[in-house]
């Protein structure tokens, strides 16, 4: 018998070094042209036009997925991703005060944000030592998220609610379709800082403990894509590690086999945690983000007008 050879394609991306950098270049090409391409005649209709925007949703995410992916398949030394954490968190704040608002801006801060969460993510991923001590991560890191951004006593969604201008500071945002700056279409979408750190987190830790890197790459880039879809359509905030802990645990599913008493110290465990970080959420609402309804100046100073949809991470 004999094994199919790998085309150019294949071979090519068969380095890690190859992959990681066909992945940036790609990604800086599309979120730096899309923006500058042109718009299709308005008698195409709103159909197109929305076709044409949850097309290019679905391009940007598995090209943000496959360099999250990408940066972590070059398996950096601890001292070597610490010190690319810490360079790009400093070039993320810095385009945050000095580069004027441009969709440049946009592409930079989005660039700086996903490669210093991914390799902050990398840096990380060494504390779990085995694939069961994985699954609670997954389980437990689901309703957390969800309570934080999908619930009105998350501080995720409040921050979302009251800042909306600092959540674009700190998030990956969808980039525009045509008309740079001012004009053109731009979605709603924006993927926090917490969600860019998990997915490469848990792509790292499925690689080092050899689980189904494949399987789950493409279940992260299915679930995410859809919810993200869901932002643009419905307008609602998503808590992303949802999807991103479903896509670990059913892709990884045969890796997990605990004994009966792992699952109860698990169980146990993550009731534990729900219940301090309901009570972090409930401390944090009350104390933080008052009602108007009392004359807060602080809620006077800082009027909603419109938050932006996400899938919302940590």
């Amino acid at each position: 018998m004999t094994t199919p050879r790998p085309n150019a394609l294949q071979a090519f991306l068969a380095s890690p070094r190859r992959a990681a950098l066909s992945a940036l270049l790609i990604y800086l090409a599309f979120n730096l042209l899309l923006p500058l391409a042109p718009l299709p005649p308005r008698h195409l209709g709103a159909t197109f036009l929305g076709s044409l925007v949850l097309l290019s949703t679905a391009v940007f995410m598995f090209l943000q997925i496959w360099l999250a992916q990408t940066v972590v398949n070059l398996q950096p030394r601890p001292v070597i991703a610490a010190l690319l954490a810490v360079l790009f968190t400093v070039l993320w704040f810095a385009a945050a005060r000095s580069v004027p608002p441009h969709y440049h801006r946009s592409l930079l801060m989005g660039l700086t944000i996903t490669l210093g969460c991914a390799f902050l993510g990398i840096l990380l991923a060494p504390i779990i030592r085995e694939p069961n001590v994985l699954l609670p991560v997954a389980l437990v890191s689901m309703p957390i998220d969800f309570l934080g951004a999908m619930t009105s006593i998350g501080f995720t969604q409040n921050v979302v609610t009251h800042n909306p201008g600092f959540v674009r500071d700190v998030s990956v945002p969808v980039p525009s379709i045509g008309g740079g700056l001012h004009g053109g279409i731009h979605p709603i979408g924006f993927i926090g800082p917490g969600d860019a750190l998990f997915m490469a987190f848990f792509f790292a830790v499925v690689l080092r403990l050899k689980m189904n890197t494949r399987g789950t790459f493409w279940l992260m880039f299915g679930l995410l894509t859809a919810t993200m879809l869901i932002v643009l359509v419905q307008g609602y905030n998503i808590a992303a590690l949802i999807p991103m802990g479903l896509a670990i645990l059913i892709a990884n599913y045969s890796y997990f086999k605990l004994k009966r008493d792992e699952v109860f110290a698990t169980v146990y465990a993550g009731a534990m945690i729900l219940v301090l970080v309901t009570g972090f959420y409930f401390y944090s609402h009350s104390h933080f983000y008052r009602s108007d309804s009392k004359g807060n100046s602080n809620a006077a100073r800082n009027p909603i007008r419109s938050a932006p949809g996400r899938p919302a991470g940590n």
